[in-house]
């Protein structure tokens, strides 16, 4: 018992950083469960169409805050100030974030014919879970790159756990919408990044601005762009199905995806977790160490992660005939071939650990590039005459093509692997 104490006690920052996921998935998991079921498919996926846009923001915001985050926080001398002056950063982007969305959303409403019109109301409340979100994604990364993953916890906790409390009660005064499901939202993130913010006590400070800009600039700018190109890529495909099919077929690749969400819990917490100890392995151990560490990672993770697809697989009408009931098994194939795709996803995620970490970020950049141009040149025949199966097969090509060019430009720093 005192050796499983010590155990315990040894790795409690993973163990709460790996419930803390399981909380926020599982969580995000059963929202949009109920939002299928009580919205319908149309309305789903048109709440999926705008959630694409907070995703965006967030792509974003992850290139060049987070990676920076955890990549330039271990050569510190002053960790505490530069998370400050980070935050102060924070503050402005997610200022100009939440102006950007509004802008475009009023000059660009109702001219997509097969998206319905969207109010300015449903604007305003896209543009401050945008600016939100982002933040509260912030917080709960400095929480853990502090090793304060208890404070991250209970920030989630009270935060996201008041997500689907609030959409019982609008659903059962028959007040549940889209604009309802995001307001909803809203107040959840707002509620956790509050709690962050006093937690964590993390205040922002604009002392030296300039200079902090300039150096997450220059880390993370292929990031950025690799951001940018990316909705050139795997999601332009979905974003030509929601502009030619409709919310319908974007609502049955989302109700896939959202099971699907099991296996971020994984990716998320290695995510959390991996890029920070591979920077101090460089910086402590040299390369070979490094590629040592992500591959004996990938190794051990890919048991659970293997564990979980295969049943996926196997019952995946049974899943959502259990989940969403039997109106939507026939999207069964869509979830199949994401459980292809997640494979691929997998790879391709342990691969860009290594590359952030030698700060070779041009590479993704590249890959993105790469499948942009694919993306833009076979998205509309691939939608038009294949459907979602169109889809399916351009985001598995996407990644195909991305998996491979990683180990192609990274086969220098693999090589370490056979020595």
């Amino acid at each position: 018992m005192n050796r499983i104490k010590n155990i315990l006690v040894q790795h409690q920052n993973k163990l709460v950083t790996l419930s803390d996921q399981g909380l926020v998935s599982g969580i995000n998991f059963l929202v949009g469960i109920l939002l299928a079921r009580w919205i319908g498919l149309e309305n789903y996926g048109f709440y999926a169409l705008i959630w694409m846009v907070v995703l965006f923001v967030s792509s974003v915001h992850q290139s060049a805050f987070i990676s920076s985050l955890f990549a330039l926080l271990p050569k510190k001398e002053n960790p505490t100030q530069f998370i400050k002056q980070l935050m102060g950063l924070q503050v402005i982007f997610s200022g100009l974030a939440c102006i950007a969305i509004l802008v475009l959303g009023i000059t660009l409403k109702g001219t997509i014919e097969s998206i319905p019109s969207i109010s300015e109301t449903t604007i305003y409340l896209t543009s401050a879970i945008a600016s939100v979100f982002v933040l509260n994604d912030f917080l709960r990364r400095i929480g853990f790159a502090k090793q304060q993953s208890n404070a991250v916890l209970i920030m989630d906790l009270i935060g996201f756990g008041l997500q689907p409390v609030l959409l019982f009660a609008l659903n059962a005064n028959d007040m549940l919408d889209v604009q309802g499901t995001l307001a909803a939202l809203l107040v959840g993130l707002s509620t956790s990044s509050l709690l962050g913010i006093i937690r964590l006590k993390c205040y922002p400070t604009f002392k030296n601005i300039t200079a902090i800009t300039l150096e997450v600039w220059n880390y993370s700018r292929f990031l950025i762009g690799t951001s940018l190109l990316q909705w050139l890529s795997g999601n332009f495909y979905l974003l030509t199905a929601a502009g030619v099919l409709g919310p319908v077929a974007l609502g049955a690749i989302r109700i896939a995806q959202n099971v699907m969400g099991v296996m971020h819990v994984l990716l998320l917490t290695l995510e959390n977790l991996v890029p920070l100890k591979a920077a101090e392995t460089l910086h402590q151990k040299g390369s070979a160490a490094t590629v040592k560490y992500v591959f004996h990672i990938f190794l051990q993770a890919a048991i659970p992660f293997i564990g979980l697809l295969v049943p996926i697989a196997f019952f995946r009408v049974e899943l959502l005939e259990l989940i969403y009931g039997n109106s939507y098994v026939d999207y069964a194939f869509v979830l199949l071939a994401f459980c292809g795709i997640y494979i691929l996803i997998f790879i391709g995620t342990q691969l860009r650990f290594l590359i952030r970490t030698f700060e070779r970020n041009s590479l993704i950049f590249w890959s993105y590039v790469a499948t942009s141009i694919l993306g833009l040149t076979t998205a509309n025949f691939f939608v038009t005459h294949y459907q979602i199966h169109g889809v399916l097969a351009g985001i598995a090509l996407t990644q195909i093509i991305m998996v491979g060019f990683y180990l192609f430009a990274l086969k220098s720093e693999l090589k370490w692997l056979v020595k």
